[in-house]
């Protein structure tokens, strides 16, 4: 996958599920939310991974150390963007009807500091 190919989906699966992976009584995103819905970079990743890194950003990973797809090893920049703009309009909206607006705001400056289009899809 390209860096257009990973912003796009990481987009669109965002607002297709309808919501951030988000646990209110617990204030904190998932990779794997216990509602079936994933955060941004949790699209990328499979389940036995998703479980052992819960509770660390991918930014506190080692991905040479880890046995990773080179789609998110060699794009780790913009997974930790990705990641943060999911985390970032989750804790500023507690998950509510809010946060899609916002997500989608916070993805525009991804998509100029790695020069990618929005997604021309209607969604």
């Amino acid at each position: 996958m390209n860096k257009q190919q990973i912003f796009d989906k990481a987009y669109t699966k965002i607002i297709e599920q309808g919501g951030p992976s988000y646990v209110p009584s617990q204030r904190l995103c998932f990779y794997r939310g216990p509602d079936g819905r994933k955060c941004a970079v949790g699209h990328f990743i499979d389940d036995e991974v998703a479980s052992n890194w819960e509770g660390w950003a991918i930014s506190d990973l080692d991905l040479d150390l880890l046995e990773m797809s080179e789609t998110v090893s060699d794009n780790k920049a913009l997974f930790e963007a990705l990641q943060g703009a999911h985390d970032n309009a989750t804790n500023r909206t507690h998950g509510d009807k809010s946060f899609m607006r916002l997500y989608k705001k916070l993805m525009q400056p991804i998509a100029v500091t790695f020069k990618l289009n929005l997604p021309t899809q209607k969604v």
